[in-house]
């Protein structure tokens, strides 16, 4: 079955031979940082929209995020071809995860009520530049006006208001409306915030139609001081009408079973 996340490295440049916390091109792959090692304060913590993903995971030993400074890129790929998907929410077809996050106006805890917290600022973002391809080759498309470590934070989980705790995981290959930006968060409670998500695990989303291309394998991320966490293939809506037939398709064969018995 096909990942719905970055499965390999092809090439990288300008990282070290042995690789390090935040020099690691591997930590770039899979899916993104739910769950996160504070070192200094020895806790761990929820990536959420006011908490970024840094230092490693909970086994206090993976490297989580990968920092790509000046003159350094990495190269990924997929076990299947991205599509420009014209069912793909927003028209959004792949999305880069980093370790952006809003200001909050309070230190966050691992039992913070995220109703309690309200946004500061607009979104805390660092420069990665995001390119595509279809072959290693070329050509390569860039999407100079963006960055890969900006909105929308990573959002791990979603929020109970009801009972101010943690729900279910977000969905990570569900992008956030592209037309929110941090006008539409500062003010608000990260609960608001993250309820403005609509289930989605945050990211920043990527059009192909942007880049000419029906279909794209590979991605090369650059950049001057930003991080990355993980890439993934958003995942396409069904048409109504496909849904509906499904629904009656498995309507009748359960008839057909029924009559049999």
């Amino acid at each position: 079955m096909a990942s719905p996340f970055a499965t390999s490295v092809v090439s990288t440049t300008g990282f070290p031979v042995t690789p390090g916390l935040y020099t690691d091109p591997s930590a770039v792959l899979g899916k993104p940082t739910t769950m996160y090692h504070d070192a200094l304060n020895g806790i761990d913590y929820r990536s959420s929209v006011v908490a970024a993903p840094f230092g490693t995971a909970t086994d206090q030993a993976t490297s989580i995020v990968t920092t790509l400074n000046a003159g350094q890129s990495i190269v990924v790929t997929f076990d299947h071809d991205v599509e420009n998907d014209t069912k793909n929410p927003f028209g959004v077809d792949f999305i880069v995860f980093g370790n952006s996050f809003f200001t909050g106006s309070a230190a966050v805890t691992p039992t913070s009520d995220m109703g309690q917290i309200s946004i500061l600022a607009g979104v805390n973002s660092e420069a990665v530049t995001v390119e595509v391809a279809q072959s290693l080759a070329g050509p390569w498309y860039s999407y100079s006006t963006r960055t890969g470590d900006g909105l929308f934070p990573t959002q791990a989980y979603t929020w109970d208001g009801a009972n101010n705790a943690w729900g279910a995981e977000s969905d990570f290959t569900k992008p956030v409306d592209p037309s929110l930006g941090d006008a539409s968060f500062v003010g608000k409670t990260a609960a608001e915030a993250i309820a403005l998500y609509n289930g989605s695990g945050g990211g920043a989303g990527f059009d192909l139609t942007d880049s000419g291309f029906a279909w794209i394998r590979y991605i090369r991320l650059s950049g001057d001081g930003g991080d990355v966490d993980a890439i993934a293939d958003v995942t396409a809506v069904p048409e109504p009408g496909a849904v509906a037939l499904a629904f009656a398709a498995g309507g009748l064969l359960l008839r057909r079973r029924t009559r049999r018995c």
